[in-house]
């Protein structure tokens, strides 16, 4: 990203400036969800990965460029992860198409997840909660740069 992009999340939508907060623009629709999270990638035009209850997971494609173009990757979680808030997004810094949540609400489902091919319509999610305590809610998730297991 460059240094005139700032992105503010709402619980119904993000707005987008692309000129240092002057002049501001609807990334999204009306969502229909409450969204809490939100992970951007590192590229100039990023990738903008956003969610929250219910497991919402939304991802919005060349951010800093594109408006109203939301795709809702919410019905691609798994059985163990459906149901939980999505609290922490981080995309991976090499591979925009690799991101990392967690989940804040307590109850005994995997809190970690990773998704693979997070860019497509049809992502892999892996739990990589390891062996967390059950119950356990992951407030915030980070990503080690310097790992190359990412």
């Amino acid at each position: 990203m460059d240094g005139n992009q700032v992105y503010v999340l709402s619980k119904r939508k993000i707005l987008v400036s692309t000129t240092a907060g002057n002049n501001w623009t609807e990334l999204t629709k009306s969502l229909n969800k409450d969204v809490i999270s939100m992970g951007l990638s590192y590229q100039t035009d990023p990738t903008v990965y956003f969610g929250g209850s219910g497991t919402t997971l939304y991802r919005c494609t060349k951010a800093s460029t594109t408006t109203l173009s939301e795709v809702d990757l919410t019905s691609t979680a798994p059985t163990l992860a459906k149901g939980s808030v999505i609290n922490s997004i981080k995309v991976s810094q090499t591979n925009s198409n690799t991101v990392y949540i967690s989940m804040s609400d307590i109850n005994t489902k995997p809190r970690i997840w990773k998704l693979n091919n997070a860019g497509s319509n049809t992502p892999t999610w892996i739990n990589i909660s390891g062996n967390l305590p059950a119950s356990l809610p992951v407030n915030c998730i980070e990503v080690n740069p310097q790992d190359s297991n990412q």
